[in-house]
């Protein structure tokens, strides 16, 4: 398991965003902009790591899971 930081990811509107490879694959989130998220994502890769398996994302990051490659809505 490894944790890496980086720049932009690209979709600035959604920002901050993260990518995350769960149980079930890449996972892009966006409006991560509260301390909370960031202690919730780092527990989990912690935990990951510990366990030495990928778990499922926790919960609180479900609504702010995104289609990263979804074509732009027209009159947004």
């Amino acid at each position: 398991m490894s944790l890496s930081v980086s720049d932009c990811l690209g979709p600035c509107a959604r920002g901050p965003v993260v990518t995350a490879a769960d149980s079930e694959g890449v996972v892009w989130l966006g409006g991560l902009s509260d301390l909370a998220h960031y202690s919730a994502l780092l527990e989990w890769a912690t935990r990951c790591a510990h366990d030495g398996v990928v778990h499922g994302l926790p919960g609180e990051f479900r609504g702010h899971a995104f289609d990263r490659f979804a074509p732009a809505r027209s009159g947004a």
